[in-house]
């Protein structure tokens, strides 16, 4: 049966042994295919059908120089690990000549799914040996101009500004709005809040809390049926807690881990105190 050589230096090295007939691919009446249904044929079907094809929704992986030619590889949407060898040599000849910054603007897309996967390829088919056949690239539809490119690196620019600043605002309010629960449970106390947790992480290992404050302690875990509790992470460095009332701590105890208020003991053990949860939105 013939078939695709598909794209490999024993393929490619095919591909140069044979001679080839004289054709004019200006003439060729190309038939409109996408690339999917271009691949999911049978090559002996699509030749008998047609010499050229308008390939669309074609996404080109690679252009690669072998054997004295110039190819570019068309990623299957079915397997992209077997990619379809089609030589661009003629055809980036002229187009050098015509469009100087042609491949410099392909290469600086190639991973740019935007662009890359909506070309449209022309391709006629160069019958090489009684197996094997070569695809040889006429045209290539949909390179963007430089000011497309730029045009689209600006706009994916400001759409990832806005969207790190509408994030950065979310995460934001959650906190206003975690505090402001913690300092409804620290009513009493002097709070320090999210933006202070890491400090009041090291403090709570150090057993440093301070009596009269209260402090916003996410990642609390109860050890040893609740009479001491670690900073998740912090395996190694429990802590003897006392919890405001049971119903405080059953809570803590149905939950792996919680976001607490805990205060500073009294004198002179300054055990620290779970005054209430957060739940965590």
């Amino acid at each position: 049966m013939k078939k695709f050589m598909k794209f490999s230096f024993v393929a490619l090295a095919v591909f140069a042994l044979f001679g080839c007939a004289s054709i004019n691919p200006a003439e060729i009446q190309y038939t409109e295919i996408s690339a999917k249904e271009f691949f999911d044929t049978d090559p002996k079907d699509l030749y008998a059908k047609s010499q050229g094809y308008k390939v669309t929704d074609v996404h080109i992986a690679n252009i690669n120089n072998f054997l004295q030619e110039t190819w570019i590889e068309i990623k299957n949407p079915n397997d992209s690990f077997r990619p379809q060898a089609a030589s661009v040599t003629d055809f980036l000849i002229d187009k050098t000549q015509n469009d100087p910054t042609w491949e410099e603007r392909f290469n600086s897309i190639r991973f740019n799914e935007r662009f890359n996967g909506h070309f449209t390829v022309y391709l006629y088919l160069q019958e090489e040996s009684s197996f094997a056949w070569k695809l040889i690239v006429y045209n290539i539809e949909g390179i963007p101009t430089q000011e497309q490119i730029d045009a689209s690196i600006a706009e994916e620019e400001k759409a990832r500004t806005e969207q790190e600043a509408a994030e950065e605002k979310a995460y934001r309010e959650k906190l206003a709005r975690l505090d402001e629960k913690g300092k409804q449970i620290a009513k009493d106390y002097i709070y320090h809040g999210t933006e202070d947790v890491i400090k009041n992480w090291s403090l709570f290992r150090k057993g440093a809390l301070e009596e009269g404050h209260a402090y916003y302690i996410s990642g609390f875990v109860m050890k040893s049926g609740g009479t001491m509790a670690i900073i998740e992470g912090w395996e190694n460095s429990p802590v003897f807690v006392t919890y405001k009332n049971q119903k405080i701590k059953g809570e803590c105890a149905s939950e792996y881990k919680s976001t607490v208020i805990v205060a500073g003991g009294k004198a002179p053990m300054h055990t620290p105190i779970v005054l209430g949860l957060i739940k965590e939105e």
